[in-house]
């Protein structure tokens, strides 16, 4: 049964997707200037959070996001990293395939279609349909209200899904956080 599957989604009007992709450059140097743009053409529905460790969980009990090692080097156990199973922060350590089984599954408990977010509907839904590198347009100061990164607090391990405040169509963590799979990759 799905009682207890708490999974609350938005509907994400038509409109264009902006995808960046870094291009190397000499020694090392990453630029976003190559730019795919997109038209998506059917409303779609996207989860406002990323899946938590506790959703997951209802769907393969035995899955355990583990750990993230801080260092080589153990003097404490508060020294040696970070948990990352914690009911409410977003589950990792899944593959595509288990991703896609995921989504399967609960499309069989709900009777509705559930997939994978296509790249161009991942990108459209993450900058809240602004075509800005961030989800609040061109102001990278910003991003630390919308996105979980390796900032003083973070310190680059996964907080709980929702953390930050929403982008503009009231979806969250679609930047920072921990990456999602993709039905699909965009060329580029």
């Amino acid at each position: 049964s799905c009682e207890m599957f708490r999974l609350e989604l938005l509907m994400i009007t038509p409109g264009t997707s902006v995808a960046k992709f870094a291009k190397p450059r000499p020694l090392g140097i990453e630029s976003m200037t190559s730019r795919v743009i997109t038209r998506i053409w059917l409303t779609f529905w996207m989860s406002t959070t990323e899946v938590s460790n506790e959703q997951f969980a209802q769907f393969d009990r035995a899955h355990d996001s583990r750990f993230e090692h801080r260092s080589s080097w153990i003097f404490s156990d508060e020294y040696l990293g970070w948990r990352l199973n914690q009911p409410k922060q977003p589950v990792v350590r899944v593959s595509w395939g288990e991703a896609a089984e995921f989504c399967r599954w609960l499309a069989k408990k709900l009777g509705e279609k559930v997939t994978l977010p296509t790249e161009a509907q991942w990108e459209r839904a993450a900058l809240g349909g602004g075509s800005g590198p961030f989800p609040h347009g061109e102001d990278w100061q910003l991003l630390a209200t919308v996105a979980v990164f390796a900032d003083g607090e973070a310190r680059s391990r996964p907080l709980g899904v929702a953390s930050r405040q929403p982008n503009a169509y009231g979806l969250f963590d679609g930047d920072g956080n921990v990456d999602e799979w993709c039905a699909d990759l965009a060329d580029g």
